[in-house]
């Protein structure tokens, strides 16, 4: 009976540390907020905690919703890439909040692999009006 209470233990202590598999994203979700008329920029850091590596990588934005402003990929050390167990690439993503007209705009940044499941990260971005020049 000391054995079974043993390994249950050494069982639930593992799930409870175990780390998150795949590619992760930080920050994710991704948020902007800002005045019309201006850009703002962001970097998400993309990591590959395995298993195995993340082979031909792949970084795009769909929109899913909202009128103001755009977000675009302006950096991508990521498509193309591949990645060893803990490494990382970066997708820094622009956001034109547009002008001059308060209002919102949502997307998904996906990372895809051939080798790893497919990273979507909610990306929300916010104007509030400005006076554009």
């Amino acid at each position: 009976m000391r054995f079974r209470s043993a390994a249950l233990a050494i069982t639930s202590l593992i799930a409870a540390t175990a780390v998150h598999a795949g590619i992760v994203g930080s920050p994710n979700p991704v948020s902007f907020s800002g005045q019309g008329g201006r850009v703002y920029l962001k970097t998400i850091t993309i990591t590959n905690q395995g298993p195995g590596f993340a082979s031909n990588l792949s970084a795009s934005l769909n929109l899913t919703g909202g009128s103001v402003g755009e977000v675009n990929i302006g950096f991508d050390t990521c498509t193309g890439a591949t990645l060893a167990v803990g490494g990382t690439c970066s997708v820094r993503l622009v956001f034109d909040s547009g002008c001059p007209y308060a209002g919102w705009v949502n997307y998904n940044l996906v990372i895809t692999s051939s080798s790893q499941p497919t990273l979507s990260i909610p990306v929300s971005a916010t104007t509030k009006a400005g006076i554009c020049v």
